[in-house]
């Protein structure tokens, strides 16, 4: 059965049981009527029977003087009995008369009813209009004469109560000898002798024997009325009973109107569902698309990363070696535009990778303890000679009630300077660049301000919202004119926003700018963390003099090969070189390293599975680990993650600076 059918099933439940319950109300209801009924007829027929006997008892008492008469009267005298009679009955309504035995009258008390009596019959009703019973008897006269004396009384003469229970009352004459019958109905006075036998329903009838005189009995009967006689009490029981029906019937009426609403709202709910399923197949189908795109533009930054950090490595390593070297003054500026040039090309790279993980959302803070007159300091000095060249004023300044020392991201804060300022200096052809630190105002986010200023071309009003969006820069005029890609400011904002600050710009065309970056930084009263200790051994490598290292070198660039032992060759280290990490693997079972350093994405057995293999194969054949350092121009963080995981202890980008391997490797021996 379908869940519509049980529903309406239910109702109609619903509704029989509420017509049984009023039902049986009805039926209970009615029943105590009835019965009530019953007993209040029972009760008024004894009232009534009674009140008819004690009638009859008094025509009795006068009909039993009589009796004793007639029994004395064997020899009585006409005139005496006159006499005696007046005298015994005095006014009692009866009508006496005495007939001879030729049925004629002899003596009356002045009832004209005399006349009609039949002597013949002992006892009879006469005058149907107005109905008299009539006893009659023989007696004996004095002088031998027969004759009989009848007396008469009318049955109007009884009465009894009416009462609204009661149909009918009559009173039975039977004759027993002749077995005849004789009804009278006291209500209405009607007459009928054509009964021939006392026929009564028990169940609604009542009959009581009265008396019985000269072979006649004299009976009561009551009849009882068949319809209920309170009306009011019958209604109210109607009434309730329909209220009892009445709410199964409305609610089964409501009920039936929610199943309706119910298929309604259901068949929208379908009709609803079919065009969210296909909405969710949509969206489902355009994420899939998306996840697909997003991976295979995280495969193509990864691989773009990689293609151009591999040629740059080489690029920035021999510019620092030939920077090394003895050159002559137009040999130095050479190499000054070719590592200027491969710094802005890192940059570059740099800045695409950031984009990226701000868009997915995976750009991540540390905290470590920041110097901000220490940092300002070294921004100073990263821009100094530029500015110098280009004829501009640098400056910078820390308010004096500023504590230096906070906590927060130090790369990050270097890199938004570095953005901001270095953005400065390219609009500014001469005046001044300045930035600042000092307290933010007390309605802004956050507790610290940067102030980046300068004296450059300006920003026009229309222009100034769209700078801090992706690829936008002010106009297509200054884009060929000055470069870059348009994502720094971009980065910056979200940088700046990941802090608890925001980015914003005040500028008029022409006057110069001013780019302000809050930020939200917890202040240590008292150096709560201690400081990263920081090793600049600068050009100072003698105390790589005395330690004689096997190392191996795994990279399938023979350009990066080279690179990495030029800036080792000076030292006692012993340098094994693979290109590929099956190589390597064979290297690393047959001979003991100091140190490794393995590029990842290499053919035949890259890097990250021939360090998780050698990895196990250590375990049951060395008594130490080695140490491996992953050399990768990926500088994404699932590649430092993937290579960590695969058994690498440290991670190291590409280009590969000289002071950058040496902290290394001065980080593994000062802790082994």
């Amino acid at each position: 059965m379908s869940k519509t059918k049980k529903d309406i099933f239910t109702i109609y439940i619903f509704l029989f049981a509420g017509i049984v319950l009023s039902f049986l109300y009805y039926d209970n209801q009615l029943k105590s009527l009835r019965d009530n009924h019953a007993l209040e007829f029972d009760t008024v027929t004894q009232k009534n029977y009674v009140s008819i006997l004690n009638q009859l008892d008094k025509k009795k008492a006068a009909l039993d003087v009589i009796s004793g008469l007639f029994t004395a009267s064997s020899n009585v005298d006409v005139n005496e009995f006159k006499v005696f009679l007046n005298n015994a009955l005095g006014e009692k309504n009866f009508s006496t008369c005495w007939h001879d035995n030729m049925d004629n009258l002899v003596f009356s008390n002045g009832s004209g009813a005399c006349k009609n009596v039949n002597i013949l019959e002992f006892s009879q009703v006469i005058d149907e209009s107005e109905p008299k019973l009539v006893f009659t008897k023989f007696v004996k006269t004095r002088d031998d004469q027969k004759g009989y004396i009848s007396i008469i009384f009318g049955l109007s003469e009884f009465h009894s109560n009416p009462n609204e229970y009661i149909k009918a009352e009559k009173l039975i004459l039977n004759r027993r000898s002749s077995h005849s019958f004789v009804e009278y109905y006291l209500a209405d006075g009607v007459l009928s002798a054509d009964s021939q036998k006392m026929e009564n329903d028990n169940k609604h009838t009542k009959t009581f024997k009265l008396a019985s005189f000269n072979d006649v009995d004299f009976f009561y009967v009551s009849e009882r009325r068949e319809e209920l006689i309170d009306n009011g009490e019958f209604e109210k029981v109607i009434l309730i009973a329909f209220l009892i029906s009445l709410p199964f019937f409305f609610i089964s009426i409501y009920t039936k109107f929610l199943l309706k609403q119910k298929a309604k709202v259901s068949s929208m709910v379908q009709a609803r569902t079919k065009d969210l399923e296909v909405e969710v197949a949509q969206r489902r189908k355009a994420q899939e698309e998306a996840l697909k795109h997003a991976q295979i533009k995280g495969e193509f930054l990864a691989n773009m990363s990689h293609e151009i950090r591999t040629p740059l490595n080489s690029i920035v390593g021999l510019s620092d070696l030939l920077r090394e070297t003895k050159l002559d003054e137009e040999q130095t500026n050479y190499v000054g535009v070719l590592k200027n040039s491969s710094e802005i090309l890192l940059n570059l790279v740099n800045d695409i990778l950031d984009f990226t993980k701000v868009e997915a959302g995976e750009l991540v803070l540390e905290e470590s303890e920041l110097d901000f007159n220490a940092i300002l300091k070294q921004l100073f000095d990263i821009f100094y000679w530029q500015a110098k060249e280009k004829g501009v004023e640098l400056s910078y300044s820390v308010d004096e009630s500023l504590n230096s020392i906070y906590l927060g991201d130090r790369s990050r804060i270097v890199q938004v300077l570095i953005n901001l300022v270095g953005n400065a200096l390219k609009f500014t052809k001469d005046g001044s660049v300045s930035f600042t630190l000092t307290h933010a105002e007390k309605d802004e986010k956050g507790n610290l301000l940067i102030t980046v200023s300068d004296t450059g071309i300006g920003i026009p009003e229309d222009q100034q919202k769209l700078i801090f969006k992706k690829f936008a820069q002010v106009e297509s005029a200054s884009n060929r004119k000055f470069g870059g890609t348009g994502l720094g400011l971009s980065i910056t904002t979200e940088l700046v926003r990941l802090m608890g600050g925001r980015l914003w710009v005040e500028s008029e065309l022409g006057r110069g700018s001013s780019f302000f970056a809050s930020l939200d930084l917890k202040e240590l009263d008292k150096p709560e963390l201690k400081r990263n200790k920081q090793t600049s051994i600068g050009n100072d490598y003698s105390l790589f003099e005395s330690l004689s290292l096997k190392v191996l070198l795994v990279d399938d660039s023979l350009n990066n090969r080279s690179l990495v032992k030029a800036y080792i060759k000076k030292f006692p280290f012993d340098v094994v070189e693979a290109e590929d990490g099956e190589q390597a693997l064979e290297a690393l079972k047959h001979h003991k390293f100091d140190i490794v350093f393995m590029d990842m994405q290499m053919p035949v057995m890259d890097g990250y599975t021939a360090t998780r293999e050698y990895r196990k194969w250590e375990v049951e054949n060395r008594d130490k680990s080695l140490p491996i350092v992953a050399l990768s121009a990926c500088a994404l963080k699932e590649e430092k993650e993937k290579s960590l995981n695969s058994g690498c202890d440290l991670y190291l980008t590409k280009p590969l600076k000289k002071d950058t391997l040496f902290k290394c490797l001065l980080g593994i021996f000062e802790t082994s």
